[in-house]
């Protein structure tokens, strides 16, 4: 009877702890992660960021801020632009500038029409910005939480202050309303700084009398009318 041969009833070495498949296959992985994990890490830095977007119903181009200007002091007008791609920029966009912590100064181009909601929230160190007379639209908590603003020159086509506009504006002394601004408000639009605010101008304009309902303005620092003054700040 012949005898088996005990080689026969060797296991198969699995491929995987061969040097062969470890030069022929894991190597060259190592070095295609080597050269890829950079470049997906750096895409997205790279990529700019999409600071306009565009409105087909009115044509033109919302301002949706810019991430990288966060450590700005200043923000100009030329900085944002009036137009993009030969449309107008219309439109502050939601929270485009929010949280900008270190912005003492923000200047609007002449074409915008609306800000919107949370435009500047959380400005602190805001003390100065322009609102262009074209402007018809500020929306709920633009300026929330900007402690540094100090004053405001309401445009003259704008005829209401939304909810929270000026909630903890703690450092708003005065706001100028100018001989159009036939302005409301919402009951929250001055929350938690009817104890600081010193007063609102008034242009001489009879109208205001018949938009201005005085009794419901409640505040803690003196009589309703002593706060409304006529004239120029």
């Amino acid at each position: 009877m012949k005898k088996l041969n005990p080689n026969h009833f060797k296991r198969a070495v699995s491929p995987l702890k061969t040097a062969k498949f470890w030069a022929i296959v894991l190597v060259p992985v190592i070095v295609i992660l080597a050269i890829a994990l950079p470049i997906i890490l750096t895409w997205g830095s790279n990529t700019q960021y999409n600071m306009y977007l565009y409105v087909n119903e009115t044509d033109s181009y919302t301002f949706r801020g810019n991430p990288d200007w966060k450590n700005r002091t200043e923000i100009t007008a030329a900085n944002i632009g009036a137009t993009h791609k030969g449309k107008p920029v219309t439109t502050i966009g939601y929270n485009a500038f929010r949280d900008f912590k270190r912005v003492t100064k923000i200047e609007l181009p002449g074409t915008i029409i609306n800000i919107e909601d949370g435009a500047f929230q959380g400005c602190t160190a805001l003390t100065e910005i322009n609102l262009p007379d074209t402007i018809t639209t500020i929306q709920q908590s633009a300026f929330r939480d900007c402690t540094s603003l100090k004053e405001i020159i309401w445009p003259p086509n704008l005829t209401y202050i939304s909810a929270y506009m000026f909630a903890n504006c703690t450092g708003l002394e005065t706001i100028y309303l100018t001989s159009a601004s036939m302005v409301q408000c919402s009951p929250t639009s001055f929350e938690n700084i009817r104890e600081t605010i010193q007063r609102i101008w008034i242009s001489e304009n009879n109208l205001f009398q018949h938009y201005w309902t005085f009794e419901h303005w409640t505040w803690a620092n003196g009589s309703n009318r002593d706060l409304f003054l006529v004239g120029s700040p």
